[in-house]
């Protein structure tokens, strides 16, 4: 068994045909910046009107109209239904020269945050523990339809071992038995005595680029008390 979340043919996950792989948020703002740019963003609350992050703290939602076709934001509990369901994201880590690294692998979403892992000497973790931030998104690449979505905010391992039981139950639940993990000492376990590091990701910021009608809504999260 490959090891999670892994960058190259060597050490990466393949993950068997995927619904849709992750599209580059920025083709949108190509698209229609160029007509909208002269726009101011405007701050419009999500209907949703409920969020559970933080105990059921909303984040605070904008709509950009200098690069949306619409007028009102995506709803936040659409953007995390996105989140919940998609099999397959994309993380960008910083090397430590400054050089940006992106690899695909798969996470979910449990307890208002992301969760992702990876092998202990994979580039990314290396990453990762000389600079925390990073990004992880997913979305689809269809032009005129879907909504992509990316997390911005500071990686954080996560150690304690029931933490990590719920993370692997959410893991199994997601992507079925081929994705069990033992867990022990502050890691995931799988076949052959493979181990991984999990990462939390709690989003300090949330983009959703909308398509179709392209709109782009960011969702801003008060940091935990």
């Amino acid at each position: 068994m490959r090891t999670p979340g892994g960058g190259g043919p060597a050490q990466g996950v393949v993950l068997e045909g995927p619904r849709c792989a992750a599209s580059r948020a920025f083709c949108v703002l190509a698209l229609i910046g160029p007509a909208l740019a002269s726009r101011t963003p405007r701050i419009s609350r999500d209907r949703s009107g409920a969020s559970t992050y933080h105990e059921g703290v909303d984040p605070r939602t904008e709509i950009d109209e200098r690069f949306s076709s619409v007028s009102e934001p995506v709803a936040w509990e659409d953007g995390r239904r996105v989140l919940e369901a998609a099999e397959l994201f994309w993380v960008t880590t910083v090397r430590a020269d400054g050089r940006p690294h992106v690899t695909p692998l798969i996470a979910v979403w449990l307890e208002d945050s992301a969760y992702f892992c990876t092998g202990a000497e994979e580039q990314k973790a290396r990453n990762l523990e000389a600079n925390p931030h990073c990004i992880l998104m997913t979305g689809c690449n269809r032009l005129h339809e879907g909504l992509d979505v990316v997390i911005e905010g500071t990686a954080e391992r996560v150690r304690d071992d029931s933490k990590l039981r719920r993370i692997a139950a959410a893991y199994e639940e997601k992507y079925g038995s081929e994705w069990h993990f033992d867990v022990r000492d502050g890691a995931f376990h799988a076949a052959e005595d493979v181990e991984a590091i999990v990462f939390e990701l709690a989003p300090a910021k949330v983009l959703g680029f909308g398509k179709g009608d392209y709109s782009q809504t960011r969702w801003s999260f008060p940091p935990p008390a």
